[in-house]
């Protein structure tokens, strides 16, 4: 758990992006070292979510 000095429960106040991110790619490279088959995701990726109307949309378009 991500507790702060104060002893408060506070991801924000303990890590930054790049500490996140270094983190996924440790994890990533310990457990493949671990005999884990494992990916890590497109670093950097600029794809955007989509809304709900967007993915109905989709989802309506795959049926077809």
């Amino acid at each position: 758990m991500p507790f702060d000095d104060d002893k408060k429960l506070s991801a924000k106040r303990k890590f930054n992006r790049e500490a996140l991110q270094r983190i996924q790619e440790e994890l990533t490279q310990y457990l493949k070292e671990n005999g884990f088959d494992v990916q890590r995701g497109n670093k950097n990726k600029e794809c955007k979510n989509l809304s709900v109307p967007e993915y109905k949309a989709m989802r309506e378009e795959l049926k077809k």
